[in-house]
Parts: C-alpha cells; sequence; structure tokens
C-alpha cells in the first residue's frame, strides 16, 4: 500500500539542475546566489529587504535581538512551534501567552504576531513569525511589521530541507541582520557585537529560487486540494479557516472530541495515511507550564484538530482514498 505523508517536499528536474549549477562552481556557502534569491523574494514579496537565514529560529533569535532588546517581557504565541517561544526565553525575556483568534487561528500581539498554517496576517505590530506563509505581495497586503520570518524547511510551500528569511523594511534593521549573521562583523570584517553564523547557503538559494519560479503553480494546486477537502468533507468534520490569499502549508480538520481525533489518527495510520497534530499549546509544555495562560482558543484547537495531507505530489487517487477513509471513519 502506498503511504501518503501529511506534508513532503515535491522537487523536479530544474530544482536539481539549479542546485548542480552550485555545486560545479566556485561557491557553496553565501555567495551569488544567495544575494539573486534575496532580490527576488524582497520583489516578490514587495517588501525593500530579504536576509537569507539558516531557519526561521534563527531569523526570529535576529528579529527579537534587536526590536526587544531593552524588553523584560513579551507577548507570545501559544498556538506554535515551539522555537517562537524558545528565542524569547533563550534572551531571558519573560513570557506573557497570547491567544489563537477563534476565526483565523492566527494569533496578532503588539509584539510577536503567528501566522498557523499560512492563513494571511493583518494589523501590525513589531514581529510576525510566518513560518507558515508566503504569498505575492504580502507588503501590499499587510505591511504593519517591522519584521517578518519565513522558513524554508523540508515540509513548508518552498522548501530547502532547511533555511529561512527575513523580510523588512526597515534599513537600520537590515544591516543589523546582515552584520548579525556573520558574527556580527560589519562590511569592513570587524566584530561590532556578538553575533552568530546564521547564513543561508547558495546551494539552497538556488534550490528555493528554482522553486519560486513556479509558485503559482503549486499554490494553485494546493487551493484546488483544498477546495476539493472543503466540498467532500463539509458536515463530517470542522472545517479550516479558508482564505484566497493562503498558503495553505497545513489544512486542519477538527473533530467532536481529543477521542475521536486520535482513535481517527490510528484509523488513518492503519490505512498508509499520514496526519499530524499542529500543535500542542506552549504554554502545556513541560519547560513552560509555570506560566499562567488563559488560552482557550488554543487548548481547544490542540485537543480538537488534526492535519491531513495537502501536497503537490497528491493526484486524485490519493484524494479520494483519504477523504473515503475520513466519511467511513465518521459514519
Amino acid at each position: 500500500m502506498k503511504k501518503i505523508h501529511y506534508s513532503q517536499p515535491v522537487l523536479n528536474e530544474d530544482d536539481l539542475k539549479a542546485v548542480s549549477e552550485v555545486l560545479e562552481s566556485n561557491w557553496l556557502t553565501t555567495g551569488p546566489k544567495l544575494k539573486e534569491f534575496e532580490e527576488t523574494m524582497a520583489s516578490f514579496t514587495g517588501h525593500r529587504f530579504c536576509v537569507g537565514v539558516s531557519s526561521a529560529t534563527a531569523g526570529l533569535e535576529i528579529a527579537y535581538s534587536y526590536y526587544l532588546a531593552n524588553r523584560k517581557w513579551v507577548f507570545i504565541p501559544t498556538l506554535t512551534f515551539v522555537a517562537t517561544a524558545n528565542v524569547a526565553y533563550r534572551q531571558g525575556l519573560e513570557i506573557k501567552f497570547s491567544d489563537a483568534d477563534d476565526k483565523t487561528l492566527c494569533t496578532y500581539s503588539p509584539d510577536v504576531s503567528i501566522s498557523l498554517a499560512g492563513y494571511p496576517l493583518s494589523g501590525q505590530g513589531l514581529i510576525a513569525d510566518e513560518s507558515h506563509y508566503l504569498f505575492p505581495d504580502m507588503a501590499g497586503h499587510c505591511s504593519g511589521y517591522k519584521a517578518r520570518v519565513l522558513s524554508f524547511h523540508s515540509v513548508k510551500p518552498l522548501a530547502a530541507g532547511e533555511g529561512g528569511c527575513i523580510l523588512t523594511d526597515d534599513a537600520d534593521f537590515y544591516e543589523y541582520a546582515l552584520e548579525y549573521r556573520q558574527h556580527g562583523r560589519d562590511q569592513n570584517g570587524l566584530t561590532v557585537f556578538a553575533g552568530n553564523n546564521t547564513r543561508l547557503t547558495d546551494i539552497q538559494a538556488a534550490l528555493l529560487l528554482s522553486q519560486l519560479n513556479r509558485w503559482h503553480e503549486t499554490n494553485a494546486r494546493r487551493h484546488e486540494i483544498a477546495q476539493y477537502y472543503n466540498e467532500v468533507l463539509r458536515g463530517y468534520v470542522d472545517l479550516p479557516p479558508y482564505h484566497k490569499r493562503h498558503s495553505l502549508h497545513l489544512y486542519m480538520i477538527k473533530l467532536k472530541s481529543t477521542e475521536v481525533r486520535d482513535d481517527l489518527r490510528n484509523h488513518l495510520e492503519e490505512s498508509g495515511i499520514g496526519t499530524q497534530v499542529h500543535y500542542r499549546p506552549v504554554h502545556q509544555q513541560p519547560l513552560y507550564r509555570h506560566i499562567y495562560a488563559d488560552c482557550p482558543v488554543a487548548d481547544d484547537h490542540f485537543a480538537r484538530s488534526l492535519s491531513i495531507p495537502i501536497h503537490t505530489a497528491l493526484d486524485e487517487q490519493d484524494l479520494t482514498r483519504i477523504t473515503t477513509a475520513i466519511k467511513e471513519f465518521i459514519q
């Protein structure tokens, strides 16, 4: 039986060629391909600057160290991957948890906001953790954040194995981020503060550029899959929030209870269909349980949600198999 993964990278010959060309050049780490990627991504998203970094976590580290440097405490979303909070914890900030919006499942705060599953953010604040999001003209749709951090992990719509970038219109922060990612060294090679090695490589940049060339095609396919799920599963499960500018990194359904969710997950696993739960709220993690948090939306989402497969390797037979298995279990 074919195993259907909840998410996976989908690469083609153009991607392999792009990487091979870098391997045959004299550049492997930060070089001309990274500069090309940063300029292309800035243009694609409508922002003035893009800084490629080794991970979204590294991007958050840079943004927190700049915009939250003189703070004692910070609002952090609880419905997120734990990295969003861990960066603040390592920097010695006192954390106050923010609950998710009950309509979009995104979290908005004046400090750190987050796009969950790829739903577009609105509003404004200092830092946007958009590890699940990418869309053209992000600045035109919502430009109210000083720094926007993206992820290129292998299960993301734009995948480089690891990696990320920071988008910004703040020229001073841009210069700081460039120096931070190379150990706090300025353009003269002098160390002016204690940064870190958080560079993105030319190999990754080439792979990302190749995938960015077909972003419209792959995003359109994700929307086709989501619309199919919306139509076929309506009335069987609670459907996730939808938006025309959704990146659809995840498609998260909700069941009546934790028991039903867990039983369905086991049923799908036995049927060769991979799923995942996104996420255990950070305030429920052992490291953070001592922090008081009143976050009923996040708690309920974690208790009942299940991420089912959504990626461009899925064909019509796969989608029929997934939805049939879910409907048979619910019935």
